[in-house]
């Protein structure tokens, strides 16, 4: 599980960034994420 203050800064990180570059980093997690339930289901 992850440390709440390493989640805090991961938000303030990500806040930091552009909302184009904020888009495309949302983009990229759901793909890595669909990906990764895809290799547990197959």
């Amino acid at each position: 599980m992850i440390n709440t203050s390493d989640f805090q800064q991961a938000i303030e990180t990500v806040e930091k960034l552009s909302l184009e570059e904020q888009e495309i980093l949302i983009d990229t997690l759901q793909k890595r994420l669909y990906q990764q339930r895809r290799a547990i289901i197959f």
